[in-house]
């Protein structure tokens, strides 16, 4: 009997434990979250709340050195990853390592202090030492240069703004007030739709998607 109900409490953990791991986010799910632009009538916190929780133990370290602010070697551009996230909200992009290359440009983009050094070197540890989950392919880095230089044309340091305190704000006045230009996004955008023809591409609210629907 002691047994039996051993092998019994084995099976019931076991299938606990499947049903708990079925109930968690999957990656289609992730594949699936895609803020756009045409939103501006939400705050930024509706958004960001819509974006599926995950699970993980660590980020490589050498994501944590270059991009983690607690590191001393961080480049410029770095931030929280909640405030990574809302700025994901802000210009519009999903999850896909594409939307990273962009919205990680964008960021370090904005950066009135950053020099071509960084910016490359940046680009060569992202494409030669991230791990194959986190790394740019080259295709990436052309996208990583257009969210460059969208984040060039703004100029604030949006890295170092309180974003985590503003997500009772729409994103239509956010957008205006932190200088995001919009329709330069969708422009840059549709540059990325043609010359990086990829699922993520296809998703992105671009121009050329605009007229097409």
């Amino acid at each position: 009997m002691p047994q039996q109900s051993f092998q019994y409490s084995r099976e019931y953990k076991g299938h606990e434990m499947k049903r708990e791991k079925n109930l968690r986010p999957t990656p289609t799910e992730w594949a699936h979250w895609n803020p756009g632009l045409d939103n501006g009538n939400l705050t930024l916190g509706e958004v960001y709340s819509t974006l599926p929780t995950y699970e993980f133990h660590s980020y490589p370290w050498i994501v944590l050195l270059l991009e983690n602010p607690k590191s001393p070697f961080a480049l410029k551009g770095n931030c929280t990853l909640l405030r990574h996230d809302l700025i994901h909200v802000l210009i519009g992009r999903g999850l896909f390592v594409q939307d990273e290359a962009f919205v990680i440009g964008y960021t370090m983009g904005t950066s009135r202090h950053i020099g071509g050094f960084e910016k490359e070197f940046f680009k060569w540890c992202a494409h030669r030492l991230y791990p194959s989950k986190y790394r740019f392919k080259k295709s990436d880095l052309s996208v990583f240069d257009l969210g460059f230089s969208a984040g060039q044309s703004n100029r604030i340091d949006i890295f170092n703004l309180p974003l985590e305190q503003m997500q009772h704000r729409k994103l239509d006045e956010l957008r205006s007030e932190l200088n995001i230009n919009v329709p330069l996004l969708r422009h840059l955008y549709t540059i990325e739709n043609i010359i990086t023809p990829t699922r993520a591409s296809k998703r992105i609210p671009s121009y050329y998607q605009m007229a097409e629907g």
